[in-house]
């Protein structure tokens, strides 16, 4: 697939060459760039049905590290180039998720939020994460990141963080090209407990 956001290959990435050094000068090619990345074989090729299970967690460029970020970031290659600062290239993750590889094989997202994280992620770090003891489940991933969203901002405004905000703006990208509802009217949250 490609997005117009240029990534700087890496080893790892499909297209990387790795250089070689003939004598005592080395090579001084330009930066590998590339506007291309390749979904991973197994989701591509074998698997024909997945139960995605995402973190509630912030993304430090992205702002959430949720259903849609975890469905395309870790299953393509030249990644990085949609999780820049300030959310460049953030509004490819929605148009990567309706990859026929990727989004039409999701049958439900179960959101972990036993643990919340608000801020430092997605790497865990303790000193923003709280026992939130909460899973969510929807067959949405929009109507799920933006619930998440919602309650991520809440914590950090406690916390007295600055808000995500411009950063998550690619959420409501997602709903106008069809992927689920990010409105907060149009989602409907149904709290179900368990019998004492």
């Amino acid at each position: 697939m490609t997005a117009p956001v240029l990534g700087k290959l890496i080893w790892g990435d499909l297209l990387f060459r790795e250089r070689r050094q003939e004598g005592l000068r080395p090579e001084r090619d330009a930066d590998q760039l590339s506007a291309t990345s390749h979904v991973a074989r197994l989701l591509s090729r074998d698997v024909t049905k997945v139960i995605n299970v995402p973190l509630l967690c912030d993304e430090p460029n992205c702002g959430v590290a949720g259903a849609l970020y975890n469905m395309t970031i870790p299953n393509v290659d030249n990644w990085r180039r949609f999780s820049q600062s300030e959310g460049a290239g953030s509004e490819a993750i929605p148009s990567i998720y309706q990859d026929e590889h990727i989004g039409p094989k999701v049958v439900l997202h179960i959101m972990d939020g036993l643990t919340a994280q608000y801020a430092a992620g997605p790497i865990g770090n303790p000193n923003y994460a709280f026992a939130h003891c909460t899973l969510y489940a929807s067959t949405d991933p929009v109507a799920l990141d933006a619930t998440a969203l919602r309650q991520i901002e809440e914590w950090r405004k406690e916390a007295k963080l600055p808000p995500i905000g411009r950063r998550a703006e690619w959420l409501q990208m997602a709903e106008e090209l069809g992927v689920g509802q990010f409105r907060e009217e149009s989602i409907v949250v149904q709290a179900v407990g368990f019998p004492k």
